[in-house]
């Protein structure tokens, strides 16, 4: 009797996993990221910026901004036709900070690169014209981790950690918009064509240093981001589930 019972009670909990499914859909997005860096320093016994975003256009050797590459997965969770939970984790790579420093036995300025990868977590409520397919915009918070950051000097082929480098931990507020467009007759698979602005209040509010500050680079943070991607999609759906 209970090896006939068993397999009816396994068939039932899989059809009701499958109808807890609907209006959940899970995807992959690859893109660019458009990032402004900022060096943190650690100076008198705390951490400052190294640079405002005005100060990037007025100091020489100077230039924080880079494209790197976006990667992500997500889910959407559907609440009604017009209102989703959007989870996401995304790796912004290659983040770069670029500047002139001076070396012993050099007559100019050498250029240096400093880089690091993201890691971001995003909760973002969104708005969309219906939960199929159109506009969406949402907003949203997330932590963001910066690994621990990297230094190269190409003209000496130097590649290397930064010595007493630290990760940065941050706090995102997103902006996130986009386009999506059913490819499948069962409405249950979609490209999404996506806008993704991050702003680390952690990194826009850290101040910056005095003028006689001793210091030295201890972090890479990314203030400001924009991302664009493209995104596939899989929604699942009583009629067209796996």
């Amino acid at each position: 009797m209970l090896k006939k019972v068993m397999p009816l009670l396994f068939l039932i909990a899989t059809l009701n996993t499958i109808n807890a499914l609907d209006g959940v859909s899970v995807g992959l997005r690859v893109g660019a990221d458009a990032s402004f860096s900022a060096v943190k320093i650690h100076g008198n016994g705390t951490t400052y910026r190294k640079l405002t975003i005005s100060d990037a256009f007025n100091q020489e050797g100077v230039n924080p901004f880079s494209v790197g590459m976006l990667l992500g997965v997500f889910s959407n969770l559907e609440f009604n036709e017009n209102f989703t939970l959007h989870i996401g984790l995304n790796a912004l790579l290659f983040r770069q900070y670029h500047d002139d420093i001076a070396l012993d036995g050099e007559e100019l300025p050498i250029k240096r690169r400093i880089f690091s990868h993201s890691f971001d977590l995003d909760l973002i409520a969104r708005l969309q014209s219906n939960s199929i397919q159109g506009l969406y915009l949402g907003l949203g918070l997330g932590p963001t981790l910066a690994t621990k950051p990297r230094g190269s000097i190409p003209s000496l082929h130097l590649n290397a950690p930064l010595k007493r480098g630290k990760i940065h931990l941050g706090l995102n507020i997103l902006l996130d918009m986009g386009w999506s467009m059913s490819i499948s007759e069962q409405d249950n698979q979609f490209i999404q064509l996506g806008f993704r602005g991050a702003f680390d209040i952690i990194g826009l509010t850290q101040k910056k240093p005095p003028k006689n500050c001793h210091s030295e680079v201890y972090a890479l943070m990314t203030p400001v981001s924009m991302g664009f991607s493209v995104a596939y999609l899989y929604r699942f759906t009583e009629e067209g589930n796996w």
